[in-house]
This record gives structure tokens, C-alpha cells and sequence, in this order.
């Protein structure tokens, strides 16, 4: 229970979220399980002299018991 923070280039293995929009679903898939994130929202924040970061904010579908 949380937050999770996943962070990766976005060229190379996030380059799928590139079109994502608020509503969109996001699947997680780990070794054992597997989790549902619905989109919120989407923003590119400037960190300074790197490349402009893509932050996209989800939460998560909890199914009910």
C-alpha cells in the first residue's frame, strides 16, 4: 500500500506512455502479480539541464472483494 515511483527514459522503455491521456489504463505487470492504474494526469516538467521529464500520475484500481 502507497505510492510507487517508476522512473526510465522515456525513449526507451516508457516510449508506449508517449500517447497516454487522463482516463487511460495502465497495466502493471511484476513477477507475481499483476496491477490496473487509471490516468489522472499527464505534464512535462523542466529538471534543470537534462531533457524535460514526462510525469504521468495514475492511481490505482483497487477490485472490490
Amino acid at each position: 500500500m502507497g505510492n510507487v515511483v517508476l522512473a526510465g527514459h522515456r525513449d526507451t522503455f516508457f516510449r508506449p506512455l508517449s500517447g497516454v491521456r487522463a482516463g487511460d489504463s495502465i497495466a502493471l505487470k511484476t513477477w507475481d502479480s499483476e496491477f490496473e492504474y487509471v490516468v489522472e494526469s499527464t505534464s512535462v516538467v523542466a529538471p534543470g539541464a537534462a531533457p524535460n521529464r514526462f510525469i504521468v500520475r495514475a492511481r490505482r484500481q483497487i477490485e472490490a472483494p
